[in-house]
């Protein structure tokens, strides 16, 4: 078995939404951060998926425009295997996730 891990939507963006709140976030990116880490020591691809949709202007984060659309301050920095932008809340439909997992030979993944 060939797997990766994916790493979707730990973005910028979300901080920037009235219902974020940052109870919790340093237990979430110890946990993402050390899932990041033991995938890149055991050799596993990792591929970051971001989310980008709405009006394209700066008052929206999850527009390119906003410079929101990257990872999440405090998130392990690592060179991904690929990545992908989202326009809806699937990361299969419409990025080419589906291609590029099939043309890798992946058939487990570890979503995060």
């Amino acid at each position: 078995m060939r797997t990766c891990l994916l790493v979707i939507d730990v973005q910028e963006s979300f901080r920037h939404r009235s219902f974020f709140t940052e109870t919790g976030l340093p237990r979430f990116l110890a946990a993402q951060n050390a899932l990041i880490e033991g995938c890149r020591a055991a050799g596993v691809p990792i591929v970051r998926i971001l989310h980008s949709a709405g009006p394209q202007t700066a008052d929206n984060p999850f527009a390119a425009v906003s410079g929101h659309v990257r990872p999440l301050d405090g998130l392990a920095p690592f060179e991904p295997a690929a990545g992908f932008v989202k326009s809806r809340h699937s990361a299969l439909v419409g990025t080419g996730l589906d291609v590029w997992l099939t043309e890798h030979g992946i058939d487990r993944i570890i979503v995060s």
